[in-house]
Parts: structure tokens; sequence; C-alpha cells
């Protein structure tokens, strides 16, 4: 019995192993490189292939020698960015030149390029290498815009391969071809079919765009590469003959036919240009209240020392287009590994709340936008994407402990390099004042107490009509409006000798001008007896309030003490 076990273990490794061997092969077409590369240090390098197959035997880098934590952990998992990474540029701008050379009697490819074929050139296609800088957004199921900067480069690899004409010979009749020279010729880049300029051509090209002056944020990028070929033509006829049919004298001419090509390759891109408008105001403590509202996803906004971030993380993954290369030569085609892997920028929902950093200096009081439906991300990629729909964070405000301007702020996009300052003639400031409450007991009953609030503007002595803006009293647990006056009345129960009441202004930004809280307590006769029992009995509870508001500031240090701050 324990020899057949064996056997069948032995059987089931076999098994297994031979499965390995068989897709070995396929798989061994798409795996991203395996070394450190084109200036990118290892830590860096090993956080760029998101989407490839994770390990968990890892235990030396690419080098050969020890892995550091970082790669260790690239090597298990994915790991996400707080904004778009650098080195994908870096790393695609050199990796491009390792695109194959051609030499004119094969074409190499990427599987799925359009080729055009001519009568002596054949096989000929450009491909859009990467385009930078660029952000590829999941921002629902449906929804995946490929974001560009409105100015950048388009990396691209061209080849072709010629034909050369079949000669003749018969008696009296002998043309010969010979090739004398083939290359690149022009190029031209092409926004929405309108060319933009004109380059030399070459096999690999970083080519110049800009989206200014083109209506719309939707376009299509177009490089159109023109290939020339020239030849020798030599052609002799026989111009007499003799008796026996034989020819005595040959006549010859000798043209250089020409043959020209065009090819292309384009792409649909969405142009992204943070351009962010808001208001702005000065809190009577002297904190900072920053609104900003941008109306396409972006990443948050930062102050010297502090940073606001929305919903949104990226990461890095190959272009998978790119796994394999096709050679197409007279005798057939091929597929190869492709030893070229261009990188692409991806920005994801991975969060359900913005964040702030540190929490000490700065609060959030409204991140708003539109709601989607969670994206799907491509396999392999393992990182925390939202599964539940999310709120896009067009919208951010904010209140900072900072003597700095709104000027000092700066915008962060999705794509990298896409930053904004905030414009003095795109944003408004908003008054944003003290407000005064006070509460008066004017008529009591033996079941009924009637409590008179009054509201004002502490600055300017105005009553503050709550009917007609964002805000609203709570006198003893009811929510009541004041009147143009800035005045209201209520009639409650009378359970106990005092009375609070709040003023809950709400949104500032919404608006003007803006207040800040202030609250009042009254106490029904007014006695020294009545007012040490109801500060008795208020005692009890405000104690633990503070108490509670003291510890959850120090275990979390969110600077919430003392409760009063910033009022």
């Amino acid at each position: 019995m324990q020899l057949l076990r064996a056997l069948t273990c032995v059987a089931f490794v076999l098994t297994i192993g031979f499965a390995v061997l068989a897709v070995a092969p396929a798989h061994s077409l798409a795996h991203p490189p395996n070394e450190t590369a084109h200036g990118v240090d290892a830590e860096t390098f090993a956080t760029l292939w998101s989407g490839d197959i994770d390990r968990t035997n890892a235990t030396h880098n690419h080098t050969g020698t020890d892995e550091s934590a970082i790669e260790t952990l690239a090597a298990q998992t994915d790991i996400p960015f707080n904004e778009p990474p650098a080195a994908v540029e870096q790393w695609n701008r050199r990796d491009v030149r390792e695109f194959p050379a051609g030499d004119g009697q094969s074409a190499i490819h990427p599987p799925g390029a359009e080729l055009t074929h001519g009568r002596t050139i054949v096989d000929a296609g450009t491909s859009i290498f990467a385009v930078h800088p660029s952000t590829r957004a999941h921002l629902s199921p449906e929804e995946n815009p490929h974001y560009v900067a409105p100015e950048g480069t388009i990396l691209t690899t061209t080849d072709y391969r010629i034909r050369t004409p079949r000669g003749e010979h018969t008696t009296d009749r002998r043309v010969s071809w010979q090739l004398l020279e083939h290359g690149y010729n022009v190029t031209d880049v092409r926004i929405d079919g309108t060319r933009t300029g004109i380059h030399d051509a070459g096999r690999i090209q970083t080519l110049p765009y800009s989206l200014a002056g083109y209506p719309g944020d939707e376009h299509t990028l177009t490089v159109a590469t023109s290939v020339n070929v020239t030849f020798r033509k030599h052609v002799e006829w026989c111009r007499s003959y003799d008796n026996s049919s034989d020819c005595t004298e040959w006549a010859n001419t000798t043209t250089y036919p020409t043959e020209n090509l065009t090819v292309k390759d384009s792409i649909d891109v969405v142009e992204y240009s943070l351009e962010v408008v808001g208001q702005y105001a000065r809190y009577p403590d002297g904190d900072l209240g920053l609104v900003a509202y941008k109306r396409d996803p972006w990443l948050g906004y930062s102050l010297p020392g502090v940073q606001v971030n929305g919903v949104w993380r990226f990461y890095s993954a190959r272009d998978e287009r790119w796994d394999r290369l096709v050679r197409h030569a007279a005798d057939g085609t091929e597929t190869m590994h492709s030893p070229v892997h261009p990188l692409e920028v991806h920005a994801y929902p991975a969060v359900t709340e913005s964040t702030v950093s540190p929490r000490s200096t700065m609060t959030i009081l409204d991140a708003s936008g539109g709601s989607m439906d969670a994206p799907s991300l491509p396999e392999n990629v393992n990182v925390d994407v939202l599964e539940a729909p999310y709120t896009a964070t067009y919208r951010l405000a904010t209140r900072v402990s900072t003597t700095a301007s709104y000027t000092d702020v700066t915008g962060h996009g999705l794509v990298r390099g896409e930053t904004a300052t905030l414009e003095p003639d795109r944003f408004s400031e908003t008054p944003l004042r003290r407000s005064e409450l006070s509460l008066a007991i004017e008529n009591t009953t033996n079941g009924s107490v009637t409590v008179r609030a009054r509201l004002r503007d502490a600055e300017t002595g105005e009553p503050i009509h709550t009917a007609e803006r964002d805000g609203v009293l709570i006198i003893d647990g009811h929510r009541v409006d004041t009147g143009p006056n800035g005045s209201a009345r209520v009639t409650v129960s009378q359970s106990s000798g005092a009375f609070t009441d709040r003023f809950e202004p709400g949104a500032w930004w919404l608006s003007h001008p803006g207040y800040v809280g202030d609250s009042d307590s009254a106490v029904v006769g007014g006695t020294a007896l009545s007012l040490g029992a109801a500060a008795s009995q208020l005692l009890v509870p405000v104690s633990l309030f503070l108490v509670a508001v003291f510890l959850v500031d120090r275990i979390t240090g969110w600077h919430v003490w003392p409760p009063w701050r910033g009022l």
C-alpha cells in the first residue's frame, strides 16, 4: 500500500511538471523584465510592475544581492503610489531604444499593428509606444479615459521590409534591379486630423505635441511616417538580329524607380488640464478656509507642510500589447518574446473618503462629487480598489491652521506634472464672521416655558435671518429659524430649570457672509438657588463630555482639544 501511494505521488508530480512545461513557452512570452535597467534604482524598479505574477520565495533581487524590504514586498504583492510615479517616463524613454532594429529584409511590429503594403515596400507600420505624461483613469466599469497633459511627447516605433522586384532574362530582353537606398523620410503629428508639424523620421522617435487651440477635451493623436525606397533598374533589349535570330546589337536604358509609402497609428486621449476654482475665507481665529472645485477627478491640493488627497491612488503596469513582437519576412512570420516593455500609469479609487496629513493642522469640512460605480481592475493587479459605489471628489473643503494665503496652495492632478496654483481671479473671498447669540426666558407657566433667542452679526450688529440662509438654531433640542429681525420664540415643556441654545451656521461657502457658530444658556427664575441647581444638573454631563473629548484627542491625535478651538 505504501508503495502504491508513493507511485501515485510520483505520477502526480510528473503530471504537474509536464503541465508546467507545456505552458511555460506561452507564459515566457508575457513576463516583465528580469533585471533593473534604464537608470531606475532597484527599489523603484520593483514597484513598477503591478499585474505581474507575484511570488512568495523572494530573497534576492535582480542584481543577485539580498532584497530590500520594498523589493520583497513588491515581489509578493503590488504597491500603490500616492502620486503618478516619474520613473515610468524615464523607463519608457530608454526602453524604446531596445526595440529590435530592422534590416530591410524583415519587419518587426507588435501584434495587431496596422500594416501597409506597397509594390516594393511591404509590412510597413508605425506604432505608438507611449504618450507622456499620461494616466489611464479607472473611474467606473465603463469609463476608463486616457488622460494626457496639454503638452507632451509621443514615443513611436516604425519598421518595414523591402521586396526587390524580380529580374528578367530572355533571348531578347534582360532586366535587372538593384536596391540603392531606403529609409525614413518625414513624420508628422496630427491632432484630430490636422497636421501640426513635420519632423525628420526615424525607426524610433520622440515627437512633441500640443493640444492648445484645439476645441474640446477628447482628441485623437496620430503619427504618420513616410518610408521611401530607390532602385536602379537596368533594361537591355535586342535592337537587331542576324539571319540565325541571334542578337547582334543591344540597346539599354537605366532608370531609378522610387516608392514612397506613408504609415500611421492613432490613439484616443482626453486632455487633462488642471484648472481649479473656488472660495476662500479667513476664520476669526486666523485659520484658512478653502473650497476648491475641479470638474474632472483630481488628486487634491497642498499648502506648505499640509496635504489633502481625494480617493485616488496610482499603480504602474506594463502595456501587455507589447509582450510579444511579430517578425515578418519573405518566408513567413514568427512570434517572439519582446525585449521592450512600455509602462503605463493607472489611477483608481482606493479609499472611501479624502485624507489629510497631518491631521493636527487640517480638517476636511466637505468632500463631494458625483456618485460612481466602482471599477474593476485588470487581472493580476493586486491593489485594494473600492468595490462599492464611491463619491468622486470634485470638491474639497478644508480648514487649515496656517498663516499662509490661498495663493500658497498648489493643486495636484491625476497626470504627472499637472499642478496649478490658485489664481486670484478664479477664487472669490467669502467674509467669515463671528455670530452673537443671546437667550432669554420670556414667560413661564406651571408646565411650559417661552424662550426667546436673538442672533446677530458680532461685527456689524445686523440681525441674522436663518430662514433665508444655510444654518439653524437649536433651542432645547428644537430646530427653529430666526425671522428678519434675527429673533425666534419657542415654547417648550419645563423639564428643567436651564435651557441651552446654539447656532449651527452650516457651510460658510454656501452663504454670504459666512458665520462661525455661537451658543448661550438661560435659567428659569435666574435666582442663585435655581442657578446652582441648573449648574449641578449640567455639571455631570458636561464633565463627562469634556473628559471623553480629551481622551479621544490624546488617543487619535485629531487635535480637537479644546472643543471650543477656532470659535
